[in-house]
């Protein structure tokens, strides 16, 4: 972003003066010289958030969902209202001469850079600053023209910048877990202070075999609430991905409610423990804290449906 401070040649001060001239003659029409939206984003396959403590958000298009930054599955809502602005923002308005020096600063010191790939190669590149105080419009620049302009939403109220500026763990798909069925050999679900209640389910050719950890079966299992069980845990959505606590110390000294525990074909392994938030004597919440250290909120109410006992399984 030096090139922000770069002086602008008289050439284009002449070309903005007349351009201020005709965008005036044509604003009723919202007819600009400028085009900032994205005509194809169906074509976009390769969105990259640069932002100014250096971190970067990468999604990239796969044939049925989105990654961020390769390992993680990213968040389908704030990727398809990211699309849409990129489709739908327009220029407000070009500001003045004398605001340019104002809006390169705020570009300079809070924007975010936004690369955008078609076909795997970069397309374009603009910057997203702050707002105007009247927090209709958001300031904007391309490269490589390095003209400040001020855009919107046509009929929309609001400032864009939140659609663009967002922390790395607002991008993350908010489903808990993420398998294929003919990638995982054994699924275990845990409860320490109560192991009678446990089970685990171990894959026998298209469905699954269950077994207990201290009783023989009171019968045979039900397939449909078998396969059900497996459909609820892909179904599972969290509230929040965070740091550890403060307290992560006195947590993970308790034993937890529940843990469940995925094996894969490979042998490798990976597990969720999930531990109650008391709060006002009642649970809403669990942490979820996951085998690589990954620590995750989620409420009691979307959960339930996963802290199955195995009596479960042999209602007919």
């Amino acid at each position: 972003m030096a090139d922000l401070w770069n002086p602008v040649p008289m050439h284009k001060i002449y070309y903005l003066i007349l351009l201020g001239f005709v965008v005036s003659c044509t604003h009723n029409h919202r007819e600009f010289a400028y085009v900032v939206n994205s005509e194809q984003v169906d074509h976009v396959d390769r969105i990259q958030l640069v932002y100014r403590d250096g971190s970067i958000a990468d999604l990239k298009k796969q044939s049925d969902h989105w990654t961020l930054n390769d390992s993680l599955y990213a968040w389908d809502p704030p990727i398809n209202t990211l699309l849409e602005t990129m489709a739908r923002m327009r220029v407000r308005f070009i500001p003045t001469e004398a605001s340019r020096p104002t809006i390169l600063a705020d570009l300079a010191t809070q924007s975010v850079k936004v690369n955008v790939f078609e076909g795997g190669k970069m397309n374009r590149t603009f910057y997203i600053g702050g707002v105007t105080e009247d927090e209709q419009g958001t300031y904007y620049m391309a490269e490589p023209d390095g003209i400040p302009l001020v855009i919107d939403i046509p009929g929309w109220q609001g400032a864009l910048r939140s659609r663009f500026v967002m922390g790395i763990n607002d991008w993350r798909d908010r489903h808990l877990m993420h398998y294929a069925k003919d990638e995982i050999h054994i699924l275990e679900v845990q409860y320490p202070l109560n192991q009678a209640s446990g089970f685990k389910m171990e894959r026998s050719g298209t469905g699954w075999r269950l077994t207990l950890p201290t009783a023989e079966a009171p019968g045979t299992p039900s397939e449909a609430l078998l396969d059900n069980y497996w459909f609820d845990l892909l179904d599972v959505g969290v509230e929040s991905y965070e740091d550890a606590p403060k307290d992560q110390q006195r947590i993970l000294a308790e034993s937890p409610y529940c843990r469940i525990t995925f094996v894969k074909a490979d042998q490798t392994q990976e597990s969720f423990s999930f531990y109650p938030i008391q709060e006002m004597g009642r649970t809403e919440r669990y942490w979820i804290v996951l085998s690589n250290g990954q620590w995750i909120l989620a409420q009691t109410r979307i959960l339930q449906k996963i802290f199955k006992s195995n009596a479960y399984f042999f209602n007919q």
